[in-house]
């Protein structure tokens, strides 16, 4: 049975262990900044993108190729819109 009251790691120190992000960090990165409208126009855009992709007919059971098509279909569909707006680029590009 391990004595969890002794340190793990050989110090003294009481064996904290220390929570985060093993020193991964995203400092010297500025997180970006888009307007309330782009935001907006951006999130209405996703909300009829993906109410458009669910009223597929037969989507439940269309093989992955067939559902890649749908979606580049979609995609091609909303191309200006999604290229005109720098919030759905991010949004895009973090998948």
């Amino acid at each position: 049975m391990h004595n969890y009251s002794k340190p793990v790691d050989g110090n003294s120190d009481g064996g904290d262990i220390e929570m985060g992000n093993s020193g991964l960090s995203n400092e010297g990165k500025a997180e970006p900044s888009f307007s309330e409208e782009q935001i907006r126009k951006g999130s209405e855009l996703i909300e009829k993108f993906m109410m458009e992709f669910s009223k597929t007919d037969g989507i439940a059971e269309m093989s992955r190729e067939n559902l890649c098509n749908v979606v580049e279909g979609l995609k091609s569909k909303y191309k200006q819109e999604i290229e005109s707006n720098e919030y759905l680029q991010y949004v895009i590009s973090s998948f």
